[in-house]
């Protein structure tokens, strides 16, 4: 995908190395389970609840500011951020927006909305804790997002995540997997996977299709975890070059993003 970000090369070939069996790692490398300092940098995921008339093929300002802001933002923050576009029904019954998602409006309502007025672009930064509704200018909107997303990716994580996927046919698998760092075992979580797809114009990070989510009772210090294998259908108007999956951590009980990776 054209903005869609993922691990450095050096990083992914330490933890791989470290995931398929190499027991003579380095005990001052970062992403050695093993090493009791070891952390991977806090990855922000960015989920933009959205809609365009599809008819006139038009999007109003305030959502036009918000992705703008967003897409420009990548190239501060690169691997550090991830960024989801769930695209929502209008309300004029007249209009049409061909990627909205029955699933996306059940995520809206039941785990992100809350109190708020509904209204979009309504972005939510590593869960619906921190939210920021639209902007009258690109520069605004911007300057809100920028300090949010800098007070995210200054932190560190002791979760890791990494995923890789494979196209055969019309079907889309997704091995991915856990790493704890640190001393502390981590529990109650849920693992997500979005399918997304660029689309283009606007259109750079949106939601297809939701994978069956994959609780984590226990994860253990120092352990890491091979989950579930997970398998998309690949509809025939999907560019099959234009694919990634997002794979979010959260906690299972307060539903905060703790990390997140992509496969692509």
């Amino acid at each position: 995908m054209k903005y869609v970000q993922k691990i450095t090369f050096a990083s992914a070939i330490l933890i791989s190395a470290m995931l398929f069996g190499c027991k003579d790692l380095d005990r001052d490398n970062h992403l050695d389970p093993k090493n009791p300092d070891a952390a991977s940098y806090q990855i922000a995921v960015v989920e933009n609840f959205v809609h365009r008339y599809t008819t006139g093929d038009s999007v109003n300002a305030y959502i036009r500011n918000s992705q703008e802001a967003l897409y420009e933002l990548t190239g501060k923050y690169q691997r550090r951020m991830i960024i989801a576009e769930y695209h929502m029904r209008l309300t004029d019954t007249t209009k049409k927006d061909t990627f909205a998602l029955p699933e996306n409006e059940t995520r809206y309502v039941n785990e992100y909305q809350g109190g708020a007025l509904r209204g979009f672009p309504h972005t939510f930064f590593n869960g619906h804790q921190i939210a920021i509704q639209g902007a009258s200018s690109k520069a605004v909107a911007r300057q809100r997002y920028e300090t949010t997303l800098d007070s995210l990716t200054i932190k560190t994580s002791r979760l890791y995540g990494q995923a890789e996927m494979d196209v055969q046919g019309d079907s889309l698998t997704v091995r991915s997997r856990l790493v704890k760092f640190g001393e502390e075992d981590a529990s109650n979580l849920l693992v997500e996977y979005l399918l997304l797809e660029d689309k283009g114009d606007l259109l750079h990070f949106t939601v297809r299709q939701f994978g069956v989510p994959e609780p984590v009772y226990q994860l253990q210090a120092t352990e890491i975890m091979n989950l579930p294998v997970k398998k998309f259908k690949i509809r025939p108007y999907y560019d099959i070059n234009r694919l990634s999956v997002m794979v979010i951590i959260k906690d299972g009980l307060s539903k905060k993003i703790l990390q997140a990776c992509l496969a692509e």
